[in-house]
Formats: C-alpha cells, sequence, structure tokens
C-alpha cells in the first residue's frame, strides 16, 4: 500500500474497496445486466495488517477485502460477484453472461472503467471469439487503450447532456441508486439477510 492510499483501509472514512473499486465495477455490470432487486452479501477483511510500501512498516487494515453478492434482476436472472482485493495476479475483471442465444465475456487486465476491454461471443455453441466495436461507438479512437479513454467520454457525456438537455451520463439520482445497492450489501454482510432493493 502506497503512503498516500492508506486512508482507504480505514472502514470508518467511507473511501474503501468496496465503495470504490467494487462500486464501479458493480456499477458498469449494474448498467449491462439490469439493476439487482434484491441482494445477499458476505464480506470479509482476510488481510488486518498491510505492508506500507517498502518502509518495512506494516499499517492496520479495517476495510473488507472480499466481498461476495448474489442478487435477483428483473425478469429474474441470477447475478453472481466476488469481488477480492490484493491479488498477486492483479485487478483483473471478468464479466460472464449466460443467455439462452448465447455467452457473453468482457474481460479486463485492469478495472474495466480504467483501462480497455475485451469482449468475446458466441451465438449457440461454440468457442467465443473476439467481438469488435462498431465504427461509431467511439468518438475518440486515438485515445484508445489510454488511461482516459473511457474519462473522456464520460466529460463528452456530460457536454452533451447539458448543451441539448439528454440525460445520457449517470446523475444524481443514479448516484443515490447505486449508493443504496452499496448499502443493501453492507446490511445484508452484517446482517445475514437478503435485502430487497426499492426503486
Amino acid at each position: 500500500m502506497s503512503p498516500n492510499m492508506v486512508y482507504t483501509l480505514d472502514r470508518k472514512l467511507g473511501a474503501t474497496m468496496l465503495t470504490i473499486a467494487f462500486g464501479h465495477a458493480i456499477d458498469l455490470v449494474s448498467m449491462v445486466v439490469g439493476e439487482l432487486q434484491e441482494v445477499v452479501a458476505m464480506t470479509a477483511t482476510r488481510r488486518r495488517q498491510v505492508p506500507l510500501g517498502r518502509t518495512g512498516q506494516v499499517v492496520p487494515m479495517t476495510a473488507e477485502d472480499q466481498i461476495a453478492i448474489s442478487g435477483t434482476v428483473a425478469g429474474g436472472a441470477i447475478l453472481s460477484v466476488h469481488h477480492r482485493g490484493g491479488a498477486a495476479s492483479g485487478a483483473g475483471f471478468s464479466l460472464i453472461i449466460d443467455g439462452t442465444e448465447g455467452r457473453l465475456e468482457i474481460t479486463a487486465a485492469e478495472f474495466p472503467h480504467i483501462g480497455p476491454v475485451t469482449v468475446r461471443g458466441t451465438r449457440g455453441g461454440g468457442r467465443p471469439t473476439k467481438v469488435t466495436l462498431p465504427s461509431g461507438y467511439d468518438d475518440y479512437p486515438g485515445l484508445a487503450g489510454t488511461a482516459i479513454h473511457t474519462l473522456v467520454h464520460a466529460y463528452a457525456a456530460i457536454r452533451d447532456d447539458l448543451v441539448h438537455g439528454t440525460a445520457v451520463a449517470p446523475d444524481f439520482t443514479h448516484a443515490v441508486k447505486r449508493h443504496r445497492l452499496l448499502d443493501a450489501i453492507v446490511r445484508s454482510a452484517a446482517t445475514g439477510h437478503r435485502k430487497a432493493l426499492h426503486p
């Protein structure tokens, strides 16, 4: 852990893996597969002491480093998510969607809101093959593969909403919906009970 990130280790400060990294990842997943209608969660803090850079010191950690949830989305499909911190292999991201007509696999070497994703798919049987983004979906192809590629699209969506009076970019209402989900996850993990999410 780098010294400037120590604040993320304290659950009471609210800037944890659950609220930041997991929050971004579950937001992406929810926007693709739909909002969870109910959730049951388990969390754990597996590493209670974390090395502080190359100083030889260790610092305490109270924030969750394991988050596992399961729940149903509209239409009855079941979503299962496991997010873990401190993996030796790096962040990594994998989303698999099995449907009645085929399969989609979305992967990334790091967090999907930071770096590029790869999409593979198949209809019916067979091995999934890489799906190429159709032209016209990327307004900034010259930035593909950079850390700001996703960010520039987000800022452009905000700009377009302000100029054209549209509502494409996530807004405060969207943020409240996502934080209600995070709150339901915390409450479910604390009580062991399934929590319903109301619109």
